[in-house]
């Protein structure tokens, strides 16, 4: 079949699927992608609750180690089609178990969570980075009920909550308010795993 992925139509979409999805990434990964790849060179990117997997995908284009993990299955499907090189892997994972599932501990050198809490799971993601690795969190704050979904307080963070669960981590960058296009009330945060690894300039 000429659109096959092993076919060279296949691999031309191949590319442009990629390149689509990538081109989806969070402003914060792209804004701090320089320092989030030097941390890649630690260990594996983990995207948690990965989605369509813009956010890994963005830094697995620059060559990145990328695990991407999610809780649906038809969520990885569309992704697992294609003929990824062994640097991308995907995992289903349930995340909210009654036992926060683990992952290998200090096993990764960036951690990037997006439109996703669960708070049982913040000491897991914690203890998955390398020291010197960077965690990169964004979703959806208090306030957020305003203007649609997500209305359950399980999934909404409150204020000054991110930034405590780091509050011994280095703080990169950090941000509660409202975002434009569409408009949306967002927590949003940046920041280093204490370790030897000098601390990132700002983009």
């Amino acid at each position: 079949m000429s659109g096959a992925p092993g076919s060279p139509c296949g691999r031309e979409s191949f590319r442009a699927a990629v390149t689509g999805v990538a081109a989806r990434a969070s402003d914060l990964v792209v804004r701090w992608r320089a320092a989030l790849l030097e941390a890649a060179r630690l260990g594996p990117v983990l995207d948690v609750a990965c989605g369509d997997g813009r956010n890994g995908m963005h830094l697995a284009v620059f060559g990145a180690r990328v695990l991407l993990v999610d809780a649906s299955d038809s969520a990885l499907q569309s992704l697992r089609e294609w003929p990824w090189p062994d640097r991308i892997q995907f995992a289903q994972m349930d995340l909210e178990t009654p036992e926060p599932p683990s992952f290998e501990r200090e096993g990764f050198g960036v951690v990037l969570v997006f439109r996703y809490l669960h708070r049982p799971l913040i000491p897991v993601l914690r203890d998955a980075l390398i020291p010197g690795g960077l965690l990169a969190y964004e979703t959806f704050l208090e306030g957020q009920e305003a203007y649609g979904k997500p209305r359950n307080p399980d999934h909404l963070l409150r204020r000054g909550e991110l930034a405590s669960w780091f509050a011994d981590w280095e703080v990169l960058e950090h941000f509660e308010g409202g975002l434009a296009d569409p408009p949306r009330v967002m927590g949003r945060l940046l920041c280093r795993k204490p370790g030897a690894v000098a601390s990132a300039t700002a983009p």
